[in-house]
């Protein structure tokens, strides 16, 4: 290879990196709400044209919409739609038709809709997956808008998933009471019918699964997210899962250990109510294996961060007491023993720079958790 073509290759090697660098700078701004910089960044990557639109669209809208509002984003959009229209997964377009739901305006996201379908043809998945999305996004919108303020009907009364520890999924069940022009059917059948063409769009499967819920198809649904979590093993999936799973904690044990493994900042609610009912159920026959993995999950939590958190040692203590009773201290030792010295230093000691963290009910559980594990115990504080 000559000289010249080293310097060239290395030349778009260089620029390629560049350019994600900056795609990736310019993300982080507007997640963390510096629209300034944000501001000064597109203006770089407009002038220069090294970047496509298409690359940057997203976050040169939330910028605007940062900066100005709402009421600038509309003819912006217009013309990212436009610009961006023959491009997969068309998410520009469908974000025109979105921000018009946002404003409230049905009738014209209902317009733009249908002609998104017609633009992109009867056959195409997306076209008919985004229009399943849509229409029961537009039905949220309408009952909301009519219902909200009605006395007699309360909103967890027709939320899909009212009993979930671990899942906040707004979609208002089908009833006869709440009417609408926008069918929760007609929503069903055009996300099936996108899946049917395309298998392999996932985007619209979670969505189809949480309309069959709504629609009462339970069974269904439960069916068609086991099958999907077996070869898309996503904790979203998981959280849906359990979630539409009518049996209790201990019949979804398995999954619920799961979720806290796939997800070790669980919301502490959910962690506390589901760890105290699988604590609970430890006894003399409990496999250790299992023993090992509740107490793993545990430890995991207070060392990635929980340890500022009273749910995370009360977890910790009513374990520890449980497996002391009924003589599952092996384990405790086993994966405690080469922690004890550093917990010590930053857990339990009063000279810890953490120690500013913890109130005095924190304070108290901490030396409980201590006292448990160092009684009776091969652990030494010395090792």
């Amino acid at each position: 290879m000559s000289a010249f073509e080293k310097s060239s290759r290395f030349g778009l090697v260089y620029n390629k990196l560049l350019c994600e660098k900056l795609v990736r700078d310019l993300t982080k701004y507007v997640k963390t709400s510096e629209y300034g910089k944000a501001s000064e960044l597109l203006l770089i990557i407009v002038e220069n044209g090294a970047i496509p639109i298409s690359q940057v669209w997203q976050p040169l809208i939330a910028t605007v919409r940062g900066q100005c509002g709402d009421s600038q984003v509309d003819a912006l959009l217009d013309t990212i739609a436009q610009a961006t229209k023959k491009s997969p997964p068309y998410t520009a377009s469908m974000e025109r038709i979105y921000n018009l739901l946002d404003q409230g305006d049905l009738a014209n996201a209902n317009r733009e809709a249908m002609m998104f379908i017609e633009d992109h043809g009867n056959k195409l998945a997306f076209a008919h997956g985004y229009r399943g999305m849509l229409i029961a996004c537009m039905r949220e919108v309408d009952i909301r808008r009519k219902f909200e303020d009605s006395v007699f009907i309360e909103p967890c009364d027709f939320h899909v998933f009212e009993s979930s520890r671990v899942l906040e999924l707004w979609l208002t069940k089908d009833d006869p009471d709440l009417t609408s022009i926008f069918s929760l059917r007609d929503a069903e059948s055009y996300l099936r019918k996108a899946l049917v063409l395309d298998p392999g769009i996932d985007m619209f499967r979670a969505f189809h699964i949480q309309v069959l819920i709504a629609l009462g198809m339970v069974e269904q649904a439960r069916n068609e997210l086991e099958t999907y979590y077996r070869d898309h093993p996503d904790i979203h999936i998981l959280r849906m899962l359990i979630s539409v799973d009518s049996r209790d904690t201990l019949g979804q044990q398995e999954r619920y250990l799961e979720y806290f493994e796939k997800d070790p900042y669980a919301p502490a609610e959910s962690f506390q109510a589901t760890l105290e009912r699988i604590t609970a159920s430890i006894d003399q026959t409990t496999d250790t294996r299992l023993v090992e993995r509740i107490l793993k999950i545990v430890v995991d939590r207070i060392e990635l961060g929980g340890y500022g958190e009273e749910t995370s040692w009360r977890c910790f203590e009513d374990l520890l007491s449980r497996l002391k009773k009924h003589g599952h201290w092996v384990p405790v030792e086993q994966i405690m023993k080469e922690r004890i010295g550093w917990w010590e230093s930053f857990y339990f000691s009063n000279s810890s720079s953490l120690y500013k963290d913890f109130d005095s009910l924190g304070l108290e559980l901490r030396r409980r958790c201590r006292d448990l594990l160092l009684s009776d115990s091969n652990i030494d504080m010395d090792d």
